[in-house]
């Protein structure tokens, strides 16, 4: 969404926005700002905090992530959505392997509550936003062949494919094989964590550049043959040498 708007995406705490966030919003200077979350995760006074720098702001939060991400979709994208990515709600990885996909081709990632069938909200924000097709990220574990189905009814068995890989960086380069055709530089994330790949999302996905999630020792060769298939040379590494270690710094193939 965020990079479908052109916007930045910065994390806060939930109590109040950290010095570094709120200069950096300064430096931004933005028209605009969108508060994803509600009390809970980003409280009053934290949202009070950012409207004295800029009183154009706005909450988009639900009762729960689905609806949160139903109301975030559908403000940033509208009515008329051509395609969009599914992912789980229970965990992370899926959703950042498609998260810069998604920006850069002006599609919303939108949580799926897991379970045997498609729910009834989750079929109605498909719907709402107008979608013609989907891909789904992630194995059968996290989202069922009983919601695949589900999405094969409501759009079309031939609207509806499914990328998965054995592990968390498979799938990021199975999910950018099958968005770019070329790239000239990458980003590369921590599997492990979703913070540093939260962040710089939005950031891949405006610059139109593939994000990859990776271990800390090494790169997978799944990701180092993507990247030589996309025509990519230069590559942002997210994240200290804590996550990232000097060894995927010099890019050793796992």
């Amino acid at each position: 969404a965020a990079a479908h708007r052109n916007g930045a995406l910065l994390l806060t705490a939930a109590a109040s926005v950290p010095a570094s966030v709120l200069a950096e919003i300064r430096r931004l200077a933005p028209a605009e700002i969108v508060v994803v979350g509600g009390t809970g995760v980003v409280s009053v006074n934290a949202y009070n905090q950012l409207r004295s720098i800029q009183p154009n702001i706005r909450r988009d939060a639900g009762a729960d992530r689905y609806s949160t991400s139903a109301v975030l979709s559908s403000r940033a994208f509208g009515t008329n959505v051509a395609h969009a990515y599914l992912v789980t709600g229970a965990n992370y990885p899926d959703a950042l392997a498609a998260s810069a996909a998604a920006g850069s081709s002006g599609s919303p990632v939108v949580l799926v509550q897991p379970g045997a069938s498609l729910t009834a909200a989750n079929r109605a924000t498909l719907i709402s936003l107008g979608v013609d097709r989907v891909t789904i990220v992630g194995g059968t574990g996290a989202l069922s062949t009983g919601i695949e189905r589900g999405l094969r009814t409501l759009l079309g068995t031939e609207n509806v494919t499914r990328i998965s890989g054995a592990s968390r960086s498979v799938t990021s380069a199975a999910v950018n094989n099958a968005t770019f055709t070329s790239a000239s530089e990458a980003f590369l994330a921590f599997e492990g964590g979703f913070a540093d790949s939260l962040g710089g999302s939005a950031l891949a996905g405006g610059l139109d550049a593939p994000l990859y999630l990776v271990p800390s020792s090494c790169i997978p060769k799944a990701v180092s043959d993507s990247m030589l298939r996309l025509g990519v040379t230069k590559i942002n590494l997210l994240g200290g040498t804590g996550v990232l270690s000097t060894a995927v710094e010099n890019v050793r193939v796992c």
